[in-house]
């Protein structure tokens, strides 16, 4: 009963490991492939036509400004004082060219390329400027959901600032998708499908062992051996093939000779064949 239970655990660890790496293969390219396109071009092409998760970039020529940060957390617990990220709104366009405004998640250390573009982009707003006099910037990234707390502080945004007049103009024009731009985790999504095809082909090739074992055909277990026409019980000879597995070959074959009344040399001939005569 313990070793059925055993075979058992084993076929079900095998299964889980092909049933694993497959999952974790299918996963880990399907999450690759957007970051390895070329993307589409979010101001060349209608928002409404891009498809979420997709790969998308740009030159964002205009940057309202910042409405959130993202710190890194430990069980909810902040463990930096400074972000790893920052959220800014940048407009995109539909087909009827009205101006909508998304979020674009950027790395923290990148902050610094877009406090001009935000600047000049508000000078332009207030009439300070006829123009946004700044080099816009060049972004790619993945356009995902934004979650409803960023979305929320997006909208909030627009509320403290006085940008939209009423909240149904904020429902409209704010959008809940986000660009998100880092790729800190990038190096190890690409392991991920490694490791995932060496569980994938463990599992199945033992899986492939267990059934080849399973189906093998067994040798019977011989009851009686014929030698030059006359037939012997097997146990005649354990004899002899316990000297063999001694490594006594001379010994084997005297022995042999003995039980069968062959000739040296004829017992010999039978020795350096034992396998097809002894199992």
């Amino acid at each position: 009963m313990k070793k059925k239970d055993g075979l058992g655990q084993v076929w079900f660890i095998c299964i889980l490991f092909v049933i694993a790496g497959l999952i974790g293969l299918v996963w880990s390219i399907a999450t690759l492939i957007p970051y390895h396109q070329k993307g589409v071009d979010l101001y060349e092409t209608n928002f409404e036509e891009i498809p979420i998760h997709s790969h998308v970039h740009g030159e964002a020529f205009a940057v309202l400004g910042y409405c959130a940060e993202k710190y890194n957390t430990n069980m909810g617990v902040r463990v930096a004082s400074v972000s790893d990220a920052v959220y800014c709104l940048i407009p995109v366009y539909k087909a009827d060219e009205e101006e909508y405004y998304i979020l674009l998640q950027v790395e923290a250390d990148k902050e610094s390329d877009y406090d001009s573009l935000i600047q000049a982009t508000q000078s332009y707003i207030l009439g300070e400027a006829e123009d946004i006099n700044c080099d816009p910037i060049y972004f790619s990234g993945l356009l995902d959901n934004a979650s409803s707390e960023i979305y929320g502080y997006a909208k909030q945004w627009f509320k403290d600032t006085g940008y939209y007049s009423t909240n149904a103009e904020i429902e409209k024009y704010v959008l809940p998708y986000c660009v998100n731009t880092t790729k800190a985790d990038l190096a190890a999504l690409h392991v991920i499908p490694f490791i995932s095809l060496v569980m994938f082909a463990i599992g199945l090739f033992f899986i492939i062992a267990l059934v080849k074992d399973k189906i093998a055909p067994r040798k019977l277990k011989m009851t009686s051996m014929t030698l030059k026409g006359k037939e012997y019980p097997i146990h005649d000879f354990d004899n002899v093939d316990q000297l063999l597995r001694n490594d006594k070959r001379a010994a084997a074959v005297i022995e042999l000779s003995k039980i069968t009344g062959m000739t040296y040399d004829e017992a010999l001939e039978i020795i350096e064949k034992w396998p097809i005569y002894y199992y």
